[in-house]
């Protein structure tokens, strides 16, 4: 089962890292960065990503 890890270009190293280190680690990942965003997101950007991610 695909497991979406989604990360903001603008937060942290720490955040990116993170984000490596889950799509290394899982079997079947799909990694997605969402431009211009930090750790508090936005749902104009957020909601496109896991629509597609979802399939509709």
């Amino acid at each position: 089962m695909p497991t979406l890890v989604l990360g903001g270009d603008r937060t942290g190293p720490w955040a990116s890292a993170a984000a490596q280190a889950l799509t290394a680690a899982l079997p079947d990942p799909r990694h997605h960065t969402l431009k211009g965003q930090d750790h508090n997101v936005s749902w104009d950007v957020l909601a496109p990503v896991l629509r597609e991610f979802l399939g509709g």
